[in-house]
């Protein structure tokens, strides 16, 4: 009778030592930490494990603890981001999960508090940098610092070669470009635009005391300045007989005119007139021969940011900033606003 009753205890301790351990392996803990594709921890990232749910913390992290053993649905969303979706097989060693969520162009822009544009900084008086700060200063400049401001971000300024500052963008040196860029149909195939900005266009510029060219047609047989990749450049190379000569900025192109090496420079009308004040061997001649408006560009596909700048130009068109702005840098109000 004792050697049945101490079996039986045997057994029963057995029997709960095995259910102590089935419900230990029954159950684990789902942990994580959630970045952006940068590498940035984000925080007050909504996670799901089937019907429960949690945030990451300051750190990017995330736990659920006691979890059943079985096949889960983790979800992550946050504002701005791509839902993050995978099926997980929880088990009693638990789950550990690194997440990387996909933030749209807007979101980026907002989670880094500042945009980055691309900007030709040779380009007076639109964007150029200032030999006292170091600093680009200009009317694009001070546009970009204004919308910026619309969407709560600060910005910064990356100086690239106009030639190359396109690939440079759709390669992400930078979220967007603002250098006195002129919305075409070719460049439509590359990048997006925003709606204009500026009205534009090309005129010619001579020395001083050439009386001789006043027109396009006068430019036959003639050396002609202009800056690579530029609307300049395309409508220089559209006068037949013309010789065209490409500088890597408009600058050094003027500064040949002034001493005579080349006979004239083709070139948007607002940079040409603003050096032509301040160099009086320069002169423009004749009146606008291609109509122009200026766009900031963006990658293809990132429409957010494109129309979060869109809106705030829409802004400050209506409420008399743009008009303030111009008068800034131009000295008139515009002719009419873009």
């Amino acid at each position: 009778m004792r050697r049945f009753t101490k079996v039986v205890a045997v057994v029963l301790v057995s029997l709960v030592m095995l259910g102590v351990l089935t419900g230990c392996a029954s159950s684990g803990q789902v942990s994580g930490v959630v970045k952006d594709q940068g590498g940035v921890v984000v925080q007050g990232a909504t996670v799901y494990l089937n019907d429960q749910q949690t945030s990451t913390d300051a750190n990017g992290k995330f736990v659920f603890s006691n979890v059943k053993a079985g096949d889960y649905v983790l979800k992550v969303e946050a504002d701005g981001a791509t839902p993050y979706q995978e099926s997980i097989k929880v088990s009693g060693s638990g789950v550990s999960k690194e997440v990387t969520l996909t933030f749209n162009s807007l979101a980026r822009v907002k989670r880094a508090g500042v945009i980055v544009f691309g900007s030709d900084t040779t380009y007076a008086p639109f964007e150029w940098i200032d030999p006292q700060t170091g600093n680009a200063i200009g009317f694009d400049v001070d546009l970009a610092n204004l919308l910026a401001s619309k969407i709560g971000v600060k910005v910064q300024i990356v100086t690239a070669d106009f030639s190359g500052i396109i690939p440079a963008l759709q390669t992400g040196k930078f979220d967007a470009i603002i250098s006195a860029m002129t919305i075409t149909d070719e460049r439509k195939k590359e990048v997006d635009f925003s709606d204009p900005y500026y009205n534009s266009g090309q005129v010619i510029a001579v020395q001083s005391s050439n009386n001789s060219i006043t027109k396009p047609e006068d430019l036959v047989g003639k050396t002609v300045g202009v800056q690579t990749g530029t609307t300049g450049e395309e409508a220089a190379k559209k006068i037949k007989g013309a010789i065209v000569k490409s500088y890597p900025d408009i600058q050094l192109a003027l500064s040949d005119l002034e001493i005579g090496r080349i006979d004239a420079v083709i070139n948007d009308l607002p940079v040409s007139l603003y050096y032509a004040k301040t160099h009086p061997k320069v002169k423009l001649v004749g009146s606008l021969f291609t109509t122009e408006q200026y766009g900031i560009a963006f990658r293809k596909d990132e429409p957010e940011l494109r129309d979060a700048i869109n809106n705030a130009l829409k802004e400050i068109k209506s409420n008399g900033e743009y008009v303030i702005l111009y008068k800034k840098w131009f000295g008139t109000d515009p002719q009419s606003i873009p």
